[in-house]
C-alpha cells in the first residue's frame, strides 16, 4: 500500500517541539526536585525578569512637591523615571526623624533627635531641608531642640549665615533655657569674630543662667578679647565662692593670656572655685 504523505507537515513538526520542550522541562524540574540543582530555562528566566512590575520605590509625594505632566512622583534633579535618588532618600530619612522627634512619647522623641547627628548639614540637600523645617517651626524650644541635635560642620560663610540667623533668633525668646542653649549653639557654629558681641550680651544677661551659659560659649569660641576677660574676672569676683557662676568665669579664663596682676586675681578666684 503507497505511503500516504501529510498535508501538513509544518504542524507535526511544531507539535513535536513542543512535545520535546515539554519533556525536557518535565525533565529538569523532577531533576531539581531531586535534590540534584535547580536548573532553568533561559528563554523562561529572561521572560520572567522582562515581566517583572517596575519598581515602587519613590518618593512620597510632600507638601510643596509639584507634579510634572501628571508623574506619579514629584520630579526632583537626581531621580530617574520616578525612582528615588540617593538625595531623596537622605532627604526623607531627615525628614522621618524629625517629625518622629516631635512625637508626643518623651522617649520616642529623645531617640528620634539622637538620629539627627548623623546628617551632616555640608550636605546641600539636607542642609536646605532642614533649614526650611525650622523656618516653618514657629515654636521657639522646638527649633532651640534640634538646631542642639545637629552636629557642627564646617560651611562657607555664605552657607552658615541661614543657620545662624535661626541660631540667632533663639536670643529673643522670653524662656531663658531657650536664650541660654542658643547662646552655646551660636559659639559652636560660628566661628567668627562676629560671635564676641552676642557672648558680651550673653554675660550682661539678667537670667544667671544665661550668664553661665555664655560663659561656657566663651570657652566653646575662639573669642578672647580683653574685653570678655575684663568681664570674666569681674563676673568671677563678684560671685560667691563655690557658686556655679564664679566656677564656670574661672574654667573660662583658663583660655585667656594674663598679665601678673591678672594672673593673682585668676589664682586668688581658682582657689575657692570648684574646677573639673
Amino acid at each position: 500500500m503507497p505511503i500516504r504523505r501529510s498535508r501538513h507537515p509544518a504542524g507535526y513538526a511544531a507539535i513535536a517541539a513542543v512535545a520535546f520542550a515539554c519533556g525536557w522541562f518535565t525533565a529538569s524540574w523532577s531533576k531539581g526536585r531531586g535534590g540534584h540543582g535547580e536548573v532553568r530555562s533561559a528563554a523562561v528566566a529572561s521572560a520572567a525578569a522582562s515581566a517583572a512590575p517596575p519598581s515602587a520605590a519613590g518618593p512620597l509625594l510632600e507638601e510643596g512637591d509639584e507634579m510634572d505632566g501628571g508623574d506619579a512622583h514629584p520630579r526632583r534633579e537626581g531621580s530617574v523615571a520616578g525612582i528615588a535618588s540617593v538625595d531623596d532618600l537622605n532627604r526623607s530619612a531627615l525628614l522621618a526623624a524629625l517629625n518622629c522627634s516631635d512625637s508626643g512619647q518623651e522617649t520616642k522623641s529623645q531617640g528620634c533627635l539622637a538620629q539627627l547627628a548623623r546628617f551632616s548639614l555640608s550636605d546641600p540637600q539636607i542642609r536646605d531641608t532642614f533649614l526650611d523645617y525650622l523656618a516653618a517651626t514657629r515654636d521657639p524650644s522646638r527649633r532651640q531642640e534640634v538646631i542642639s541635635a545637629m552636629t557642627p560642620s564646617p560651611l562657607s560663610t555664605d552657607q552658615l549665615a541661614p543657620l545662624l540667623a535661626q541660631i540667632q533668633s533663639l536670643r529673643e525668646a522670653e524662656d531663658p533655657r531657650i536664650r541660654a542653649a542658643g547662646l552655646v549653639s551660636l559659639a559652636q557654629w560660628d566661628r567668627s569674630a562676629a560671635i564676641e558681641r552676642p557672648l558680651r550680651e550673653g554675660l550682661d544677661d539678667a537670667d544667671p543662667d544665661v550668664v553661665r551659659a555664655a560663659m561656657t560659649a566663651v570657652s566653646l569660641s575662639n573669642a578672647r578679647s580683653d574685653e570678655l576677660k575684663q568681664t570674666l574676672l569681674l563676673l568671677a569676683g563678684d560671685s560667691p565662692p563655690g557658686s556655679e557662676l564664679r566656677d564656670a568665669a574661672v574654667t573660662a579664663l583658663r583660655d585667656f593670656s594674663l598679665d601678673a596682676r591678672e594672673f593673682a586675681i585668676y589664682q586668688h578666684l581658682a582657689g575657692s572655685a570648684r574646677l573639673p
